[in-house]
């Protein structure tokens, strides 16, 4: 909504008292009392009458204001109950459609007499309509069948026309297939759209549209072929499935299309079916397509029942005070543009701030006469009477700030409650509030999901027994809700099942606490419900995986450690204690350096770092037991996360035996070279005994023997 106007403006009234001179006193003379009264008490008088006058005259000009405003609102209430009201005639209209396109599918044979048995009631509950039509899908081979049995039926010729111009009709070509207007209702005053061919028609590019999405369309503005005055009307299309069942796919909803069925709106017999009667008195509405690529904008200029102007533009409107209510329908959008007539956009008045500012003169006059009388009386009683206006005054000044500050405390409510309402309606967690019946009297957006509360049904006065998701489990949800009106005690983080889309069981963390008036009595209970069904689902897969992964990690044949960046031991399994010969928690918490053989120390301590690069790193090195013993081992290192903090994963082999067996290979192999080498001296040599101390000392090498 749009608003302008005149600004408000504040006028701040304050009054000064100085306490009277002793100079001004009256004076007595032959036992009469003499008023007399000072300038200054005179400039006084004349202060008080003027400052009266202007405080009157802000009065004025706030009540007049204010008027202003209420009469925009209740402007403003008119506009949102006319919108409110076509919206939910569109809605319905939709609806009709969708029922008879379903039905239609059902039942492809459906005879023109029970087609008019069938859509003659829903025309009469919504008089909006101006005819319900059946556009069946006919090939050209069928065409002379149909039209044979269209004539019969209606006992008048009927033939497939298309527009030769704007105002006369001819016979439609041929064409592989027609989609010709077989039945409509009220046939009275629609015959020329009987055997309408809209494959050749203006709503061709919207049949093909609906044909594909499987839903309602609404055509672009048209002139009907029925239609004898200028109004602007629309198609709303629906296409018809085989058995009344809209497919899946775009390519199934191509092959099992059978038909369409339509629903013709005159918009200017639309809005007046649906508002009963014309206007509100001082409003006068435009309507708009706002759809991209409308052929028209403006769709309709209806003034109201006293409107004195004639039509204005669009931009006029908007440039003064209006209301723009904003409605889809089938995939278009349109603007109900409301803007007041002359005389209800001309500044309001009323009694109200006439009568405000009679009551404020007449408080001025009186106010000062009764100042002249005071100011007249006698020193004995002109103090008390000081005394008494300072009192009013302050009390005037204080109740001006109490009302103010309550007004201003009545606004931040109101913007507070907004706020809050919309910070619980984004709080993703289902939040409700009940009566000590159980009854709801408030859903959050969530909770409205969770319960399937459609569009405008905020669902109160229901319980838990009325909804399929708490139903199964009402029993249990009014049984916490008893023990806290009874105890007092707030329900914090309680595991609740209820029944899932799919009729698997949910859960909800749920926190409850009671509600309590200004007397401290519970009169409900506020609910927050939290959905952890995934939550708990993840925590059993974690839980299984731990103690898979601990299973093997025990197990292993293998030692494990899991090391910290800083190469402490975070873990290790019973393998890595065997093959230190350490208890298990002696392990934890050495350092690196403290599992390897003193010679190699500096060299794993700087080459440790290299273990948390992203691919898994293999290698040989040496661990030192606690009887000092150094045992070959071969290492497999991948990073990994431990408890929150970046670690390194080593699997340990002890290849002690691998180790011995290749040395005595090796051992073996040098052996069986030197003798293969000595024999071959030996038979060559001219004297064996000039070579015979050079073979065994190489003999005595390989076998690190000291004789052979």
């Amino acid at each position: 909504m749009h608003r302008s106007g005149p600004t408000k403006s504040i006028v701040t009234l304050s009054r000064v008292h100085h306490p009277p001179a002793m100079s001004n006193a009256p004076t007595f003379q032959s036992g009469q009392i003499k008023a007399v009264v000072p300038v200054r008490d005179s400039i006084w008088i004349a202060a008080v009458l003027v400052l009266g006058v202007a405080g009157s005259l802000g009065m004025f000009l706030w009540v007049r204001q204010w008027d202003q405003e209420r009469a925009e609102l209740h402007l403003s209430l008119q506009a949102q109950a006319t919108a409110s009201a076509v919206r939910m005639e569109a809605e319905m209209c939709g609806e009709v459609l969708h029922n008879l396109a379903e039905l239609l599918g059902r039942r492809s044979d459906l005879s023109r007499g029970d087609f008019a048995d069938i859509t003659r009631p829903m025309l009469r509950r919504h008089p909006g309509l101006r005819a319900l039509e059946w556009v069946p899908l006919v090939r050209s081979a069928d065409r002379k069948r149909v039209e044979e049995l269209a004539t019969r039926e209606l006992g008048r010729h009927f033939e497939f026309t298309q527009r030769k111009s704007p105002s006369e009709l001819q016979r439609a070509e041929d064409n592989a297939i027609h989609a010709p207007i077989l039945y409509v209702e009220p046939t009275a005053g629609n015959e020329q759209a009987l055997g309408f061919d809209l494959t050749r028609g203006p709503t061709a590019h919207a049949l093909d549209q609906a044909r594909d999405e499987g839903g309602l369309v609404l055509s672009p503005p048209v002139r009907l072929v029925q239609e004898s005055e200028q109004q602007v009307g629309y198609v709303l299309i629906m296409p018809v499935y085989l058995n009344g069942i809209i497919p899946a796919t775009r390519a199934e909803r191509q092959t099992k299309l059978i038909g369409f069925a339509q629903a013709v709106l005159r918009l200017g017999d639309f809005l007046r079916t649906v508002m009963q009667e014309p206007l509100p008195r001082n409003l006068n509405l435009m309507m708009l397509d706002l759809t991209s690529g409308s052929p028209e904008r403006v769709l309709m200029y209806v003034p109201a029942r006293n409107s004195d102007s004639a039509v204005v533009s669009e931009s006029a409107i908007r440039s003064g005070w209006h209301e723009e209510q904003v409605l889809s329908l089938a995939k278009r959008l349109f603007a109900l543009l409301f803007h007041p007539t002359a005389v209800a956009a001309a500044p309001a008045s009323s009694w109200n701030s006439l009568g405000a500012l009679s009551s404020g003169l007449l408080l001025t006059l009186g106010g000062t006469m009764y100042l002249r009388s005071q100011l007249r009386r006698t020193a004995r009683v002109e103090a008390e009477v000081a005394a008494r206006t300072t009192d009013l005054t302050r009390a005037n000044e204080l109740l001006s700030a109490e009302v103010a500050a309550r007004q201003a405390a009545e606004r931040e409510l109101a913007r507070q409650l907004q706020l809050l309402r919309t910070v619980v309606d984004a709080n993703p967690d289902s939040t409700y509030i009940k009566d000590r019946d159980g009854r709801f009297l408030l859903h959050n957006a969530a909770n409205r999901r969770l319960l399937k509360l459609p569009t405008g049904d905020d669902g109160s006065g229901r319980t838990v027994y009325d909804f399929a998701s708490t139903k199964a489990h009402a029993d249990a949800y009014t049984a916490d809700d008893r023990m806290l009106l009874q105890t007092g005690q707030p329900v914090i983080n309680r595991e609740e099942r209820f029944t899932q889309d799919d009729g698997s069981t949910g859960w909800f963390l749920a926190t409850k606490v009671p509600v309590l008036n200004e007397a401290g009595e519970i009169t409900g209970i506020v609910g927050v419900s939290r959905d952890i069904s995934v939550r708990r689902q993840e925590a059993q897969a974690l839980a299984e995986s731990e103690a898979r992964f601990r299973m093997l990690f025990e197990n292993s044949p293998d030692a494990i450690f899991v090391e910290s960046e800083a190469g402490i031991v975070l873990d290790a399994n019973l393998a890595a204690a065997r093959l230190h010969d350490l208890p298990r928690e002696a392990l934890l918490g050495k350092h690196v350096t403290e599992l390897v053989p003193p010679a190699r120390q500096q060299e794993v301590r700087e080459s440790f770092p290299g273990l948390f690069a992203p691919q898994t790193s293999i290698l040989e090195s040496e661990s030192y037991t606690l009887d000092g013993r150094v045992i070959p081992v071969e290492l497999a290192a991948s990073r990994c996360e431990y408890r929150g903090q970046a670690a390194v994963l080593l699997h340990v082999r002890d290849i002690s035996e691998r180790y011995e067996a290749a040395l005595t290979l090796k051992r073996r192999d040098r052996i069986l070279q030197t003798v293969a080498h000595a024999a071959r001296i030996l038979l060559h040599a001219e004297s064996w005994q000039k070579v015979a101390s050079g073979v065994v000392e190489e003999l005595s090498a390989a076998t690190e023997a000291s004789a052979v």
